[in-house]
């Protein structure tokens, strides 16, 4: 067991960029959980947010920028970027009773979407856990171009 210890510290001696690389990675990562976790906004899986985009009405809003959504998005999700949505938006006041579920490529940029517009008074709002990616690596249907009114 010193062995083990003995290497470890000699490693981490030798190698210390890399180790403090590694702390600091990982501080922001717990950091990152902490703030998704006492939020208070639910993280909605795929299939969860596919039940309450089918059952509930949900908007879907991607808060990608342009050329992310042109790319491809959800289908009937609107583009509004994270940078837009500070300045109140008419497409969105319109829905404040409906649950909205907010996508960005990880899921990390829907959370401060989603702060933003709770300060705005909307309240039903949730975030599709893993955003654009992990509806990608469940091979769900996305829509290419501009969505058509």
């Amino acid at each position: 067991m010193n062995t083990i210890f003995s290497d470890l510290s000699i490693f981490l001696i030798q190698h210390w960029p890399l180790a403090a690389a590694f702390v600091v990675a990982l501080f922001i990562w717990i950091g990152f959980e902490f703030r998704l976790s006492f939020s208070g906004i639910p993280q909605l899986s795929v299939s969860t947010a596919t039940i309450l985009m089918n059952r509930s009405d949900a908007f879907v809003v991607d808060v990608r920028d342009f050329s992310s959504y042109e790319k491809g998005h959800i289908t009937q999700a609107i583009n509004i970027p994270i940078v837009d949505l500070n300045k109140g938006n008419g497409k969105l006041d319109a829905h404040k009773e409906r649950p909205i579920l907010l996508v960005c490529a990880t899921g990390t940029q829907a959370l401060a979407a989603a702060n933003t517009l709770k300060k705005q008074g909307f309240q039903a709002l949730s975030i599709l856990k893993g955003g654009m990616n992990a509806w990608l690596q469940e091979n769900l249907p996305i829509v290419k171009g501009l969505k058509v009114k």
